[in-house]
């Protein structure tokens, strides 16, 4: 398939879009992808500002991949940092909420403790003072 044709296929244009945004007919741009007319320099620089490519690419000097300009580069790796930084908010406040309930746990965990260790306490003073009736009475 020819590069003009998968660039705009890939951009999801119309022939009628790309002819009337670089200014030539419909039939000219479709003979131009079918390889019937030679793209020109003038006219792979105006196709290439549309497709985001180097011209050379379009007049068969570099292959897509290689015609990636380092904007491109820089970019993509703004972008994958954007959304690595995004995913680690997003994972840092879960972890957050997560942490806060863990607190809210042990806050209620310790206020069952607090409530048994009071209870022991007045079950164990009872049981002495139990102990200490028998041992008087016991005792006369």
């Amino acid at each position: 398939m020819n590069i003009l044709r998968e660039l705009r296929d890939q951009t999801g244009r119309t022939q009628i879009d790309v002819a009337e945004e670089v200014g030539i007919s419909r039939e000219y741009l479709c003979m131009l992808e079918r390889g019937k007319c030679r793209l020109t320099r003038g006219m792979a620089e105006k196709l290439a500002r549309i497709y985001g490519v180097s011209p050379g690419t379009l007049l068969g000097y570099q292959t897509p991949e290689q015609a990636r300009t380092l904007k491109d580069e820089r970019d993509l790796f703004r972008d994958r940092y954007d959304q690595a930084r995004r995913d680690l908010a997003q994972e840092r406040q879960a972890y957050q909420k997560r942490i806060e309930e863990m607190q809210a746990e042990i806050e209620r965990l310790q206020q069952d403790l607090r409530f048994t260790q009071s209870i022991c306490k007045n079950l164990m003073a009872k049981n002495k003072s139990e102990e200490e009736q028998a041992s008087e009475t016991e005792n006369r």
